[in-house]
């Protein structure tokens, strides 16, 4: 259920359209519903109002035969399927370094401003969780690799379903939960703010655990709600 990828360059059709390497323009679909939908003009006109024109940087990623790059996409279906129109609300770089047998990680705020890269609205800027939705993973890691000068060798997306089985795949999770926290996810509590809405859209309610300050184990679930603490 993890979706992984070697990371091909972006092609577009007549339009300016990014289409992945396998696909060939015909295929692109207008249906929402579509694995090929691309997004249509109303939506790219609402993602970017308001935009500036600004000059996009221009420079090469750095390469280095002894790491390895995978962006991690994390995106906010609740769905078993993944989407092309959902947007990319976690990013994370993993690098590997074979010599040291290292492995790093480095966050991706989703917030960062970064300029698209081709279309209609080349030049101007959005934020960078909006450039999956707007091209595909193609168009995200060209875009991850073009604004932090970082060679990505491939990526790996999951989304909210996905995170639960991994989790569960491996037993549990360890979480230190404060207060506030432990609050926050209190079912029993009035005040609890977790979101009932989603529990009941990922289908888990008959999952959930009771949850204390301080150290918990936690199922794939739970760790998923208190992923998604603010």
């Amino acid at each position: 259920d993890i979706h992984y990828e070697e990371y091909s360059e972006l092609s577009t059709d007549k339009d300016g359209n990014p289409i992945e390497a396998n696909q060939d323009s015909s295929q692109v679909s207008k249906n929402p519903d579509s694995e090929s939908y691309l997004g249509n003009e109303e939506d790219l006109e609402k993602l970017s109002k308001g935009l500036n024109n600004k000059v996009p940087p221009s420079v090469n990623p750095v390469e280095d035969d002894k790491v390895i790059n995978i962006l991690l996409i994390a995106t906010d279906e609740a769905e078993t399927t993944f989407s092309n129109i959902a947007n990319s609300d976690c990013m994370m770089i993993v690098s590997a370094n074979k010599s040291k047998g290292t492995i790093k990680l480095v966050s991706v705020e989703r917030g960062t401003a970064v300029p698209i890269q081709i279309g209609r609205y080349a030049g101007q800027y959005d934020w960078i969780n909006s450039m999956l939705r707007l091209g595909g993973p193609a168009r995200l890691v060209s875009t991850v690799e073009e604004c932090f000068r970082v060679d990505i060798e491939g990526f790996v997306r999951v989304n909210s379903q996905t995170f639960i089985q991994i989790v569960n795949s491996c037993g549990g999770i360890n979480i230190n939960l404060t207060q506030t926290e432990a609050d926050y996810l209190d079912l029993k509590l009035p005040g609890s703010k977790v979101a009932k809405g989603h529990i009941k859209q990922l289908g888990i309610e008959d999952k959930l655990q009771t949850v204390k300050a301080g150290p918990n184990f936690v199922n794939g679930e739970m760790a998923t709600l208190y992923a998604r603490c603010r």
